[in-house]
């Protein structure tokens, strides 16, 4: 007997809460596009990203914004017995003996900080107004009216300089409004 004529096609009008899933390191997109084929509900909250992938070149990318969790939700009643078939996750979260949950207010939350973290990203001086190797002056913070030489463009929105602390060169991290930009 097929399970998939069993199950009601049509979802609950009132599915309860979210569960979270936990995936494997670095398995969060294909745990939720494998867990929306399963018919589940998936929420995978991502926030923008830069990365430096050398010769001063950034590129914008996405990030999960909680690596290794997923909220889920059962729509249709089904169970949750096929998320042992999704290779990329490993289990669903149980603490203090039972299923660990988010309500729609929590994801609400968590929907509203994501936004924030997009709109942000577009206001955010980009890291691609620099280039490794470039002598800057620091403009604010506590290096102010130093030269400092590019070093790292990471995804964090930081750049690593390198600084002359105490007559040795030490690699800091600074957010990029420190800098002047040439």
């Amino acid at each position: 007997m097929d399970l998939r004529t069993n199950l009601n096609l049509e979802p609950r009008p009132n599915p309860g809460p979210w569960f979270i899933a936990l995936t494997l390191p670095g398995q969060d997109k294909t745990a939720c596009d494998a867990l929306r084929n399963r018919r589940y509900q998936v929420y995978r909250p991502v926030i923008p990203a830069l990365i430096s992938h050398g010769r001063g070149q950034c590129r914008q990318a996405v990030r999960s914004m909680f690596p290794g969790y997923l909220p889920i939700r059962d729509l249709y009643g089904q169970g949750w017995e096929w998320i042992r078939s999704v290779g990329a996750v490993h289990r669903i979260w149980v603490r203090n003996g039972s299923f660990a949950v988010l309500d729609d207010d929590d994801i609400a939350a968590i929907k509203g900080t994501e936004e924030r973290l997009w709109n942000q990203q577009i206001e955010k001086k980009r890291l691609g107004d620099f280039t490794l190797g470039q002598v800057l002056p620091v403009q604010s913070g506590p290096f102010i009216g130093q030269l400092v030489t590019i070093e790292d463009l990471d995804d964090e929105h930081r750049i690593g300089v390198l600084i002359d602390l105490l007559g040795r060169k030490t690699r800091v991290y600074l957010p990029p409004a420190y800098l002047i930009s040439a």
